[in-house]
């Protein structure tokens, strides 16, 4: 999670660096818990349950 986020943050940083590929801004979320979500949301990618929601989405926007 560190990686994807650019640097270890205790707490949610004002900005996240440019090379993040992963942000999380609840602010009541503590390090813990943010590493239950970037495994929730990076395992959920893997297997393929992401697509779903996001398919319609991009067909919806991309005028097909």
């Amino acid at each position: 999670m560190d990686v994807a986020r650019g640097g270890r943050f205790e707490t949610v940083p004002p900005r996240y660096p440019e090379n993040a590929v992963y942000s999380y801004d609840d602010e009541s979320c503590d390090y813990a818990c943010q590493v239950t979500e970037f495994t929730y949301w990076a395992v959920s990618s893997l297997a393929g349950s992401r697509e779903c929601q996001e398919g319609p989405m991009k067909s919806r926007t991309s005028g097909n």
